[in-house]
């Protein structure tokens, strides 16, 4: 009865690091992914800024 409890416990404890480490993992994706969408609308500005600076130059 005793190691059957023990394991329970290990596996849970070990269900936690998983479930930590994935929590990271994505976390670290989302802010990855957040900072590209930042540098895209960032470098379509300035892209927009170009074009609107040669329509006004014409």
């Amino acid at each position: 009865m005793e190691t059957t409890i023990d394991s329970f416990s290990f596996v849970l404890v070990l269900w936690q690091f998983v479930s930590i480490a994935i929590l990271i993992t994505v976390i670290v994706f989302g802010i990855k992914l957040v900072l590209k969408l930042f540098k895209l609308m960032d470098s379509q500005t300035q892209l927009n800024r170009e074009k609107l600076k040669k329509l006004q130059s014409e």
